[in-house]
C-alpha cells in the first residue's frame, strides 16, 4: 500500500477526499450520478430521434455495483474464493480460521481482470475484417 497515491501526505487512508477522513456521504453521490446518467440517456434520446423528455433511468442502487462486479468476476473465470474476498467478504469456517494467507496478488489480479472487462465494455475492440484468400470460395463451394 505504500506506493498507493496519497492525499494529505502520510495518511492511512485510501479512499478519501481529504486525507483526513474516509469518504462518507454516498446518497449525494449516487444523486449527482444518477443526474449525470440521466443527462447521457437525454442525449442518446436525441440522438436517436426520441425525446428527451421521455427518457428513464432506471431505479439502481450503490450495492447492485457489488452484485455486478461479483457476477461478472464469475464470467471472466475469476475463482469464487478470490471474488468474494474481493468485495471484502470473509470466507467462514474452518478454511476462515486456518487460511490466513492475505491473497494479495490473486486480488490484485483479479481486479486487473475486471478492469480490462469493463474496458471492453467501454470501448469494444475493433471487429477484424475478413479477408477473402484467392482460390478460396464461400462455406460449401469449390475451390
Amino acid at each position: 500500500m505504500a506506493d498507493l497515491p496519497r492525499i494529505g501526505g502520510d495518511a492511512e487512508l485510501v479512499f478519501t477526499r481529504t486525507g483526513k477522513s474516509p469518504v462518507s456521504d454516498f446518497s449525494k453521490a449516487k444523486d449527482r450520478l444518477d443526474e449525470l446518467m440521466l443527462e447521457e440517456l437525454r442525449k442518446l434520446a436525441v440522438s436517436a430521434g426520441k425525446d428527451p423528455d421521455k427518457a428513464k433511468l432506471e431505479q439502481w442502487t450503490l450495492h447492485d455495483l457489488r452484485r455486478t462486479a461479483r457476477t461478472e468476476m464469475s464470467r471472466i473465470g475469476i475463482q469464487p474464493d478470490i471474488a468474494e474476498r474481493v468485495l471484502g467478504h470473509v470466507i467462514g469456517g474452518v478454511r476462515g480460521i486456518y487460511d490466513r494467507y492475505a491473497f494479495l496478488d490473486e486480488k490484485r489480479h483479479a481486479l486487473e481482470a475486471w478492469a480490462a472487462h469493463l474496458q471492453s465494455i467501454i470501448d469494444p475492440p475493433a471487429v477484424p475484417k475478413v479477408v477473402r484468400l484467392r482460390g478460396q470460395t464461400g462455406p460449401g463451394g469449390s475451390g
